[in-house]
């Protein structure tokens, strides 16, 4: 569990008790330095479980994944030339819901039927080990216990495509298609200045929460990721 003496609104890396983040001000540059084997934790309004919560991460897709590749990211500057962004920046992403995967398989059909003008009728989910005690000694991680200021502001930073937050892990929530214009709204009064009241915007986003979702955001990191089955599923 998430040490429940950390300070609240003060993200502290655990292995040297150093603060880790850094506002959007810095959001061109990466992160302050993090140790490797080391897990920063953000205080939040809960959410994060056990570590053994952790061991088993499902990805949903309309394809069999057996090697995650961090660089194939829905993260950047597409084909059309238009910008896509994600809450962690690029990388590879995944849940420890299966039931999430399942919604995730339904959305990525929806999306690749949608821009290919297929009609694929089955997806996959891919299931893996994460080997959390290897990843916590030899990986910079940074877990968002919820939702806080802090998570707002860095999916803000990822809206920055020369932002690097500099870690290999990041763990923590993640809400539906539905709370994006939630979230933009928020991002948009942000860029502007306006100040926005963070604790409304956080309160708007709790009907539309999920589960969460671990990304992998270096290739190191998915050596943590051992492949284990993939499950098809059917869509209607």
């Amino acid at each position: 569990m998430v040490d429940p003496k950390t300070p609240k609104r003060r993200p502290v890396a655990v292995s040297t008790g150093k603060s880790a983040i850094k506002t959007a001000k810095n959001a061109k540059k990466k992160f302050p330095k993090v140790k490797k084997g080391s897990v920063t934790c953000v205080p939040g309004d809960g959410g994060f479980g056990k570590w053994s919560d952790y061991e088993n991460l499902y990805h949903g897709s309309s394809v069999k994944i057996m090697k995650p590749d961090v660089e194939r990211s829905n993260h950047g500057v597409g084909t059309d030339g238009r910008k896509k962004y994600k809450d962690y920046g690029k990388g590879f992403y995944t849940t420890s819901s299966k039931k999430q995967a399942d919604r995730y398989v339904k959305i990525s059909l929806s999306r690749c039927n949608n821009e290919n003008g297929t009609c694929l009728r089955t997806g996959h989910i891919s299931e893996y080990l994460f080997k959390v005690n290897d990843a916590k000694r030899d990986l910079k991680i940074l877990v968002f216990n919820g939702v806080s200021k802090e998570w707002l502001d860095f999916i803000a930073d990822n809206h920055d495509l020369n932002f690097d937050h500099g870690y290999d892990v990041v763990i923590g929530p993640v809400a539906d298609d539905k709370a994006h214009g939630i979230i933009d709204g928020y991002l948009q009064r942000r860029q502007a200045n306006l100040h926005p009241d963070w604790r409304v915007t956080l309160k708007r986003l709790k009907p539309h929460l999920l589960k969460d979702q671990i990304l992998f955001h270096t290739k190191e990191s998915t050596d943590y990721l051992i492949y284990i089955k993939d499950v098809i599923v059917s869509v209607e």
